[in-house]
């Protein structure tokens, strides 16, 4: 059996609108602004990396374009978001709209590769949702080989510091578990 990472764009529309009607659960800890002031602004770093996972066979699967990474200030408000979300499974209610401000994003490219510039410095979460395309074999009237699929989601996240004027490469990262 092998795995690969989904290539295809309806595949994302297909996982974004069955993500989008699941209603999230409510966050427990409240967004204040106040506590993302200073991630609104240009700054002198760059994060860059590379999103990667295995699946729980130990198939490797890698972003491609299509994927969104993430990087979050560190704050109570996105602690939860990773404590429940990305560790525990448990998908949240999206942020407010006023986040919008200090959770950026980037897509990666071909292989899995993203850049961050002009980033304030600052502790931060890096994200990424993987998804993985399982084929199976199902049974379907009386023919025992009919091909199928079946799309697995996990979020991949790091903490990191950037200091000013630095260069941050993310290297690792701790995985929640397959959906």
């Amino acid at each position: 059996m092998s795995h690969r990472s989904l290539p295809i764009p309806a595949i994302l529309v297909s996982v974004a609108v069955s993500l989008s009607s699941c209603a999230g659960a409510p966050h427990q800890v409240p967004f204040r602004e106040a506590d993302f002031q200073a991630y609104g602004r240009a700054g002198s770093s760059t994060v860059r990396g590379h999103a990667s996972s295995v699946t729980n066979d130990g198939y490797p699967v890698t972003a491609n374009q299509y994927m969104t990474v993430y990087l979050l200030p560190q704050t109570a408000y996105t602690k939860e978001i990773v404590d429940r979300e990305y560790r525990g499974g448990k998908p949240l209610e999206d942020p407010p709209a006023r986040s919008a401000p200090y959770i950026r994003k980037v897509r990666t490219d071909d292989h899995g590769n993203f850049v961050f510039s002009s980033v304030p410095a600052g502790d931060y979460y890096v994200s990424c949702l993987m998804l993985s395309e399982i084929p199976t074999t199902v049974t379907v009237g009386d023919d025992p080989n009919v091909a199928s699929t079946s799309t697995n989601m996990q979020w991949i996240y790091t903490s990191i510091h950037a200091a000013n004027a630095a260069t941050v490469d993310v290297n690792s990262w701790q995985r929640g578990e397959w959906h």
